[in-house]
C-alpha cells in the first residue's frame, strides 16, 4: 500500500501561527497535527508515504525522517493549484496497480481503517455535518455515491467528503486526475479532487461511501481547539503540574514545563519548558518555551517563546511575540466566534 498525503499549503487560517511553522507542524494533544494524522495510518505498515510538499517544506520533511521508519517519498508541489492537482502530482510517482489510501495533511478520521479497505474497490469516506457547503458533498443511493459536487450553494444531502479516499487499484484514479487536469476546468480557481471523482461515477466507477466514526479537522483556528480538546481526552494525556495548581478537565503539561500558583482547564495543553504562573487557563494551546504570567486566556493559541503578562481575554499569539502590560480585550462570545489575532 501507498499512502498519500497532499500538504503543500501555507495554513493562511491558521496565521500568525504558520508564519514560523508548517500546519502539518502546528502543536495539539502533546504531539503536531502529522503525528496524529499518521497514528492510525501506520498499523497499516504501508510501503511507502508520497507526499505533496511545497510550504516549508524542509521543516516536515526532517520531522518525518527523523521520527519515522516508514519510506518517505517527496513530491515538490510549486504552484498551489487545488487539492486535485497536488494529488495528482503524488500519484505520478505511484504504480497503476498499486493500493492506495489518500490522506489529507490536516484531517485526522478517527475509524477502522481495516473496515474502510473491505468496504470496496474505490471508497470514500464521509461524514454527516450541519453546514456542508464548505466541502464536497456527496449524494448516496442505494449504497453508492451517485453524485458529488464541491462547496455546493445548495446542497443536495449534509454528507460532507472529508479527506480519506481509498483506491485498491491507483489505475482509475490516476486516469481520471489525469484527464480532469488536462480538461483546464476549475472549480474556486483550483483544479478540485471531487470534480476527478464526479468523472468517475460519469465512467459507471462504483464510488462505495464509508460513514466516519469520528473526523477531526485543524485546518482553522476553532477546530484546532476542539481538536486539541478531543485528542487530549481520547488519549487520557490528563496530568497534575504541582501542588499549587488546580486543573479541571482535559489537561495535559509537558514534564520540562512549570506551572506555579495557576488553575487549568479544560482543554489546555503546554509544551516544554513553558513557564505559567499566576494564571487561569481554559481552552488553550500553549507552545514550547512561552512565558504566561498574571493572564486569564480562554480560547486561546500562544506560540513558542512567546511572553505574556497581564494579559485577559482570547487571542492568538505568534512566535516570539511579546505582550506586556495593560492589554485590554473587549469582552467577546467564546471560541465558536473567532478570536482577534494579536501576535502578528
Amino acid at each position: 500500500m501507498k499512502i498519500v498525503i497532499p500538504a503543500a499549503g501555507e495554513g493562511v487560517r491558521l496565521r500568525p501561527h504558520t508564519f514560523t511553522r508548517p500546519k502539518p507542524l502546528l502543536r495539539i494533544a502533546g504531539a503536531t497535527v502529522i503525528d496524529f494524522v499518521l497514528a492510525p495510518l501506520l498499523p497499516l505498515k504501508p510501503e511507502e508515504l508520497v507526499m505533496a510538499l511545497g510550504y516549508r517544506r524542509a521543516d516536515i520533511e526532517a520531522h518525518i525522517r527523523g521520527k519515522y521508519r516508514v519510506p518517505l517519498r517527496v513530491v515538490e508541489q510549486k504552484e498551489l493549484l487545488g487539492l486535485g492537482f497536488a494529488i495528482h502530482l503524488c500519484l505520478e510517482s505511484v504504480d497503476d496497480s498499486d493500493e492506495v489510501l489518500i490522506v489529507l495533511g490536516d484531517t485526522i478520521g478517527l475509524t477502522d481503517l481495516q473496515r474502510l479497505r473491505a468496504a470496496g474497490d474505490n471508497v470514500i469516506a464521509l461524514k454527516e455535518v450541519v453546514d456542508p457547503r464548505r466541502f464536497g458533498v456527496a449524494v448516496v443511493k442505494d449504497g453508492r455515491i451517485v453524485e458529488l459536487e464541491e462547496k455546493p450553494e445548495r446542497p443536495r444531502s449534509s454528507l460532507a467528503v472529508v479527506g480519506l479516499y481509498y483506491f485498491r487499484s491507483a489505475r482509475i484514479v490516476k486516469r481520471a486526475l489525469a484527464e480532469h487536469t488536462r480538461s483546464g476546468k476549475r472549480t474556486a480557481g483550483e483544479i478540485q479532487f471531487t470534480d476527478a471523482l464526479a468523472r468517475l461515477i460519469g465512467d459507471g466507477v462504483i464510488l462505495t461511501p464509508f460513514m466516519l466514526d469520528r473526523w477531526l479537522d485543524c485546518g482553522k483556528r476553532e477546530t484546532m481547539l476542539s481538536t486539541n480538546a478531543e485528542l487530549i481526552g481520547l488519549n487520557r494525556l490528563t496530568t497534575h503540574p504541582g501542588s499549587s495548581v488546580t486543573h479541571t478537565g482535559n489537561v495535559w503539561v509537558s514534564l520540562e514545563a512549570q506551572v506555579r500558583d495557576s488553575a487549568l482547564g479544560p482543554n489546555v495543553s503546554i509544551y516544554g519548558e513553558t513557564v505559567v504562573e499566576g494564571s487561569t487557563l481554559m481552552n488553550c494551546i500553549i507552545g514550547a518555551r512561552a512565558s504566561i504570567r498574571d493572564c486569564d486566556l480562554y480560547d486561546s493559541l500562544v506560540g513558542d517563546n512567546a511572553s505574556l503578562r497581564n494579559v485577559n481575554g482570547s487571542v492568538d499569539i505568534g512566535d516570539a511575540c511579546v505582550v506586556d502590560g495593560a492589554f485590554a480585550i473587549r469582552e467577546r462570545e467564546p471560541v465558536r466566534t473567532g478570536a482577534i489575532d494579536a501576535g502578528q
